[in-house]
This record gives C-alpha cells, structure tokens and sequence, in this order.
C-alpha cells in the first residue's frame, strides 16, 4: 500500500511588486486520505483529523508504505487503551491524545505516553494511570505501581530529528519483549 494522496491545483495571485504580478501560479498540494476505518480503526479515529492537515513527511514518509506504519500506531492505540481500561472517546478528550491540530510535536509526544504506558505494563508495573495536571502546573505523566512501590514518570519525546534505525521502533520491541 503506497502513500494515498489527492492532488489538489491551488491558484494564489503573485505580490503586486513582483515581476509579472497579474500572472497566477499552480501548484500542488498533497493531501493524506485518512486510514481505512474497517482495517485501523483506532487510527482512523485518532488519526483521521490530523493526516487531513496536510503532509507530515517525518512521521508518515512518502516512501514508505502507510499499511505498516498505521498497523504499528493501531498496535500502540489499542495496548495504550487495554493497559490504562480507558475509552478510547476518554482518552481523545485529553489535549495531549487530541491530534486534530496537526501538530507533530503533539503526536509525538502523545504517542510517546502510550508506548511508555505500554513499556511500564510489560515491565511488570500495574494500576498504570494517566495524571491529569494542575491547571497551569508541572506533573507527572504517569502513576503507575510495582510491588510496594508507587511511581509518577514524566515521559519526554525525542522528536523527528533524523531517521531511525530499522527494527528500533520502541513498539516492535515491545512486541517481541512478550
């Protein structure tokens, strides 16, 4: 399954100062058609909104089929939502599960809380709690137990500064782990 985009012509007049300026320009834009909600249905609910702002080529390559890629983020989403035994409507009504912006620094770190919820349960932890924050105020991300022992974490994403390594993505280790 290769990348599914729509070509749309957009037309813009040119700045008056410029050369030519009654002349328009065409170009196109790439526009993501949203995962098919019959094979990633956690994808087309969390994601949908999102892939409808325009192109993101760090987290959804050009080059690189989208069948795979969704069926990670599906795996992520549904552990994520088994793990926490929240709805998955609960968790999109958090800011930081609410992806309709389109900003990546937001899915990002979004998706970087589920794989850690998901890392701490295969760990062993339980009673794994998503912290809602004081208005305005630092928190944890994460409560979660171990034995007698009670633990916040705070989870910081490392965003899209290069590519990644082939068989590195946290969650094909994690699926391997079980």
């Amino acid at each position: 399954m290769g990348l599914a985009t729509d070509e749309c012509l957009v037309e813009r007049e040119i700045s008056p100062s410029a050369p030519n300026w009654r002349s328009r320009e065409r170009s196109k834009i790439q526009i993501m058609k949203p995962p098919d909600p019959a094979r990633y249905a956690f994808c087309s609910y969390f994601l949908s909104g999102y892939l409808s702002q325009g192109e993101d080529a760090d987290n959804f390559p050009p080059d690189e089929p989208l069948g795979p890629l969704f069926q990670r983020y599906e795996n992520t989403f549904a552990a994520a939502l088994r793990t926490l035994g929240v709805s998955k409507e609960s968790l999109r009504r958090r800011s930081e599960f609410n992806f309709d912006s389109g900003d990546a620094a937001n899915l990002e770190s979004g998706i970087a809380v589920l794989r850690t919820v998901e890392a701490l349960r295969l760990e062993g932890f339980s009673n794994i709690l998503l912290v809602q924050p004081t208005k305005n105020g630092p928190a944890a991300d994460i409560f979660c137990e171990k034995g007698a022992h009670r633990v916040c974490c705070e989870v910081k994403a490392v965003t899209k500064q290069g590519s990644g390594r082939d068989g590195f993505f946290l969650e094909d280790q994690l699926s391997r782990a079980e």
